[in-house]
């Protein structure tokens, strides 16, 4: 908001001379204009910090992404005193927020809509592009990209159309061959009747196809690790295949039960660094986009699908959503890792 060149002291050399852009004392939180005007800075981490100053207008940016928004709007109001008409000024990307939802009810708003193609004359050029060449057609792109404001689906990760159109695109020919397959275990927590989550999935091209669920039951170790190679070996010669385990539960056990079951294929241990819905977001927006088929027979799976994300969801009497990890494991190792952000070494 301060620094920068879309900042208050960089915009200002748009239309003053460099001597008049506001000086601006980090230590003290204020910017100084030539003017006179004085600009205090404030968090909205920090609400109480508003009881007191007044001021004639304000500007609050990215409020949707506040995480006590209402209260410091309050603030924030109840300091707009001075001055014949006081204005806030409120710029945020439209997230489906309950705070956005009564600010958009409010009869005195007034609303300006933007674009990034509206501001890609300012930005590296082929960035709107490459942002939607990758996210186009989703609702993060929607939300992200155009500026559009997304009703809310109960915190639910996949759409029941997109798992619609993924059976629809499923229901022709299966390819005879991919590109590179994927079996994905999500090994159960216990014993009992906790569940291994198994799951195969393929790449040709762009598309994706989820081939078999072989999801188990109440089985020993060795028992499930048998019935991942057993799915190992129906498609490993429809392709490359990699075998991926999650190593949370078990961790190296995991992978040496599977290599003792006799897998045709390399073992792949991959952790669990983030949660539950920061990994299946990514790969719901590859069903948004139409990208991922769906072979017949998939049906408790998709239900598992429908039901991530959303709170107190009734996975099974409470299990972990077994077959929905795995799935998302499989996908995303065919999708995904390629577009690891780059990273800055220090050296």
């Amino acid at each position: 908001m301060i620094e920068g060149p879309s900042g208050l002291r960089g915009a200002a050399s748009g239309f003053a001379p460099q001597a008049a852009r506001p000086a601006y004392a980090p230590s003290r939180r204020r910017l100084l204009f030539a003017n006179g005007a004085v600009a205090h800075v404030f968090s909205a981490e920090d609400p109480d910090s508003l009881r007191g100053p007044q001021f004639a207008a304000a500007w609050a940016d990215e409020v949707c992404a506040w995480r006590a928004g209402d209260q410091v709007l309050a603030m924030a109001r109840m300091g707009l005193r001075l001055g014949e008409r006081p204005r806030l000024v409120l710029t945020t990307t439209p997230r489906p927020t309950p705070v956005l939802r009564t600010l958009l009810g409010e009869s005195g708003l007034v609303l300006t809509r933007g674009s990034a193609q509206d501001n890609a004359a300012h930005l590296a050029p082929g960035f709107v592009e490459g942002l939607s060449a990758l996210y186009g057609g989703t609702r993060l792109a929607r939300q992200e990209i155009d500026g559009e404001v997304l009703e809310a689906e109960e915190g639910a990760i996949f759409r029941s159309q997109d798992l619609a159109r993924a059976r629809e695109l499923g229901s022709g020919e299966r390819p005879a061959r991919f590109d590179r397959l994927a079996v994905a275990v999500d090994p159960p927590a216990g014993r009992g009747k906790a569940a291994c989550g198994i799951v195969v999935a393929g790449r040709l091209g762009d598309q994706g196809w989820v081939l078999e669920d072989a999801t188990c039951h109440g089985l020993a170790p060795a028992d499930w690790a048998a019935r991942a190679v057993e799915a190992a070996r129906r498609w490993c010669e429809h392709g490359p295949l990699l075998i991926l385990a999650e190593a949370n539960q078990g961790g190296d056990m995991v992978g040496a039960t599977l290599s003792q079951a006799g897998a045709p294929s390399p073992v792949q241990m991959v952790h669990a660094l983030i949660g539950k819905r920061a990994r299946a977001e990514p790969v719901s927006l590859l069903y948004e986009q139409g990208r991922i088929a769906h072979a017949p027979g998939l049906t408790r799976l998709e239900e598992q699908l429908l039901l991530l994300g959303q709170p107190d969801a009734p996975l099974h009497g409470g299990r972990s959503p077994d077959r929905a990890d795995a799935l998302v494991w499989a996908l995303a190792s065919l999708f995904l890792r390629e577009r690891a952000e780059p990273r800055v070494r220090r050296v």
